[in-house]
């Protein structure tokens, strides 16, 4: 589904959104490793830029939010089993996606694509098993605008005012010593990640040396 046939609501996100629908398994696999093959694709990156190649490896899933527990397994040995098995950092979001009805996220984090595709197809396998036994129906499924309360359309209604007046970002610049960032970033990113998901933030390192008048 391309972006301009999404909801209107989904069209505002400062992500795109994508969906993909097949009737057989492999035209799906393949169509998704297509996909793949574009998101996680770096060649076109210049040669300076060996910092962004060397950056894990994520992913993004959009579930049910009533899968949650099934995607976890019984005390968590679903997650743990692909955590070990296959090296592929599983984040299920506690938090319903902001602006989307009844969904959440999962975040798959990697040093390589292998593991967080074969993940993915595994996360997939759990959510057939669900609709096989109607845990999860076809409407569960559905991309829907979440309905707001009055606090949160109002918060919602300044943020795009701002952002219209050109006031929707603040710079910050925040030093860190260098044996602290590790801390603040998180394994494979999950820290910022998580950051970038809860505040909707952009987080970046700074290119050294910072100019002495700072």
């Amino acid at each position: 589904v391309l972006q301009d046939e999404l909801p209107e609501a989904l069209k505002r996100r400062q992500e795109c959104i994508i969906l993909a629908s097949c009737g057989e398994e492999a035209s799906l696999r393949q169509a998704v490793s297509m996909i793949l093959d574009r998101v996680f694709d770096r060649s076109g990156l210049p040669a300076t830029a060996e910092r962004e190649r060397d950056r894990p490896y994520v992913l993004d899933l959009i579930v049910p939010e009533r899968s949650g527990g099934g995607i976890v397994g019984p005390g968590g040995e679903r997650v743990r089993a692909i955590i070990e098995e296959l090296g592929c950092e599983v984040q299920v979001s506690r938090e319903p996606l902001a602006g989307i009805a009844a969904q959440k996220r999962v975040k798959l984090l990697a040093r390589e694509r292998g593991p967080v595709e074969a993940a993915l197809w595994r996360l997939q396998g759990a959510l057939v098993e669900m609709v096989d036994a109607e845990v999860l129906k076809p409407e569960h499924f559905e991309l829907r605008e979440a309905l707001l309360d009055e606090e949160e359309a109002a918060a919602n209604a300044a943020r795009n005012r701002a952002a219209a007046e050109g006031r929707g970002e603040i710079p910050l610049r925040v030093l860190l010593a260098q044996g602290e960032a590790a801390t603040v970033v998180g394994k494979l990113g999950a820290n910022v990640a998580r950051l970038r998901d809860l505040a909707l933030v952009s987080i970046d390192n700074a290119e050294p040396p910072f100019d002495a008048s700072e």
